[in-house]
């Protein structure tokens, strides 16, 4: 039996491929054939580029649509996914790509220069325009590659309070029970449509929010960044928000938001982040984390 996490997902969404998985900015709406066919270009292009089962890929890129394929690329290719916060500088970066010795790696404009001064001379080194321009060229045909539940998805480090920063080993079993874990408890269905505007190179973000949709066939409002402008405006569109304290503290601070129809906000304690839900069909009886009421 496949474990690999991407498998888990494409069990999910494999029987409604043309319903809506992200709503961009601009008003583009992508489904999930299209996600499918993109995380198997990426798939497909990173073993072209000579990655094997169990390589680590370092990407440290502003949040995209391409970070998302890449991510979802990387998984389903059976090899080990290592996101970089931008803000890290090149002591930090020198010790993370010593560590993780990766055999790919991936910046965007800002980064790249940096990245390929470090990298280990058997490292590939690629900027994500160029991936992704290489990526349209692959085929979108890819047989998930087949992963036990032990098997490396994800390396993540701690934050380095107590020393050195330390890996932190993600499998595709550890990765794939607490996505069914979350979306049981908090009641995710397909009807749901997520407000997505955190970072995607540390947990709450990579995993909590995309495996929620990923795993429950659900859709998400994707945003590169916060800004409480847009949030406020997607809201209404949104069943469910998750974010961090100062996401909602600007909210607060923001008159907009302050005036449009949201009316009520509680967090309940049991909630290991905040996370907010807007009240529809949903029963009451789930466990959520949060509720937010919109006015008709």
């Amino acid at each position: 039996m496949n474990q690999n996490l991407y498998q888990a997902f494409a069990e999910v969404f494999s029987d409604h491929l043309a319903a809506p998985v992200l709503h961009l900015d601009d008003g583009t709406v992508i489904d999930y054939a299209t996600l499918d066919a993109m995380s198997a270009r990426y798939a497909n292009l990173l073993l072209a580029l000579g990655a094997e089962t169990g390589d680590r890929v370092t990407v440290q890129c502003d949040k995209s649509v391409e970070t998302l394929w890449l991510y979802l690329g990387t998984i389903r290719a059976g090899l080990v996914y290592h996101p970089l916060n931008n803000a890290y500088q090149e002591n930090e970066l020198a010790y993370f790509l010593s560590n993780a010795a990766p055999r790919i790696v991936v910046g965007d404009s800002t980064t790249l220069p940096t990245l390929k001064q470090l990298a280990a001379a058997d490292a590939t080194v690629i900027g994500l325009t160029a991936l992704a321009e290489r990526a349209t060229a692959a085929s979108d045909q890819f047989q998930t590659v087949t992963s036990d539940a032990a098997d490396l998805a994800a390396l993540l480090y701690s934050s380095g309070t107590t020393g050195v920063p330390k890996g932190i080993m993600l499998t595709h079993g550890n990765l794939a029970s607490n996505a069914r874990t979350l979306v049981e408890s908090w009641g995710f269905t397909r009807a749901d449509v997520l407000l997505h505007a955190l970072p995607i190179f540390h947990v709450h973000g990579l995993f909590v929010g995309i495996s929620c949709v990923l795993m429950s066939g659900a859709a998400m409002v994707w945003q590169n960044g916060f800004s409480a402008a847009a949030v406020t405006a997607a809201l209404p569109r949104c069943s469910v928000m998750m974010g961090v304290p100062t996401y909602y503290t600007r909210l607060l601070g923001y008159n907009a938001f302050n005036a449009a129809n949201v009316t009520r906000c509680v967090c309940l304690s049991q909630a290991p982040r905040p996370f907010y839900r807007k009240h529809s069909s949903h029963s009451s009886s789930v466990p959520a984390t949060g509720f937010w009421n919109a006015t008709a």
